[in-house]
């Protein structure tokens, strides 16, 4: 069973007057994890006294549960029908005799199985290149790119493949994949001095490891406030300088993909565009690359931001045409629609 805990809390807070009996000190703290396998739950630990009653209650999914301890703690697990979009708490009430004490734990990322589409999401464009090294078109044309796909999104565009998505939809419905704002951020963090244990094995420094960029996400979406669930999509572009490995084990730039979409622990959907792929087969110029893995990487991670299999752009790979997108030329790559054919344009 693969863990992630995305948030702890050491919490007492005290609510009304509680009555201990000579002796007993009541108190309750309660912390928040998510797993991935063998199915998708959210976890929450509760400490507190032995034989007291606990209940703990979410309102956003509507989850009540309760027990009674007999050692003094309590392990609750259930699947969430929706993502909390870093918006909702677990309240946690525990009692004993006459006594009782309150907590609250925020439930940061709840991993969906209803809802797990991007929808009207705001973009943000990240360049870590610390050694100053980032292609000097890659910026510009990525922001060109985004907001031409905005501005026809936003006027009912159907005739690019980032429309799309639209056909993916979950228990929400249809799927929205307009973009919602963009903003770009450069980045000159050093990078981790040793890559993340088990990645890297053979590549040259220096290298990172997907949890390197799970961190570095996780980081920058907090200190600029970026919202975690369906409405964010960040996009880094590494520097050409390093290499970039998704998967543990043996990796070089040579063998590795131009590109990757991941969910970050905390919950923050991002893509990876590994600019040391340039003239590898994804783009012979920095602006060419950047244009073709925003077209796939993009897409497939709005149909699919927990990276679990549905591969939207891969089917098409090499598929390829000059589209225009709010009166740009870009060469872009055909995305699969959910009848399974490849296309360039969304077609109910």
């Amino acid at each position: 069973m693969i863990r992630i805990v995305v948030a702890l809390a050491l919490l007492g807070a005290v609510v009304g007057a509680a009555q201990a009996s000579p002796g007993m000190r009541l108190s309750v703290s309660a912390s928040v994890s998510n797993e991935f396998l063998p199915k998708r739950a959210v976890v929450v630990k509760v400490r507190t006294v032995a034989g007291a009653s606990c209940s703990l209650s979410d309102a956003l999914t509507g989850v009540q549960l309760h027990a009674t301890t007999k050692t003094g703690q309590l392990t609750w697990r259930w699947r969430p029908s929706i993502w909390a979009n870093g918006s909702d708490d677990a309240a946690v009430r525990c009692a004993k005799g006459s006594a009782h004490r309150s907590t609250s734990v925020p439930l940061l990322y709840l991993l969906l199985q209803q809802i797990h589409v991007l929808r009207h999401y705001a973009v943000h464009l990240v360049y870590w290149a610390p050694d100053g090294d980032m292609p000097a078109d890659v910026a510009p044309t990525a922001l060109q790119l985004e907001t031409d796909v905005k501005a026809a999104l936003d006027a009912g565009a159907t005739d690019n493949p980032f429309a799309i998505p639209r056909g993916f939809g979950d228990s929400l419905g249809g799927g929205d994949p307009r973009i919602a704002s963009i903003d770009s951020t450069d980045v000159t963090d050093a990078y981790p001095t040793k890559p993340a244990a088990g990645y890297c094995q053979g590549a040259a420094p220096p290298c990172l490891g997907r949890p390197d960029l799970d961190n570095e996400v996780t980081r920058l979406a907090r200190e600029h406030g970026w919202a975690a669930g369906n409405r964010s999509l960040i996009m880094v572009f590494t520097a050409p300088s390093v290499t970039a490995c998704f998967t543990t084990g043996a990796c070089t730039a040579q063998t590795e993909a131009c590109g990757y979409h991941w969910l970050a622990p905390a919950g923050f959907a991002y893509a990876d565009v590994i600019m040391s792929g340039v003239g590898s087969g994804c783009g012979g110029t920095p602006a060419d690359y950047t244009v073709a893995l925003i077209g796939h990487e993009q897409n497939e991670a709005v149909v699919d931001p927990e990276g679990f299999g549905v591969e939207v752009g891969d089917p098409c790979e090499g598929d390829v045409e000059s589209i225009s997108i709010n009166g740009h030329s870009y060469n872009l790559p055909a995305i699969e629609q959910p009848n399974t054919k490849c296309s360039f344009a969304y077609t109910p």
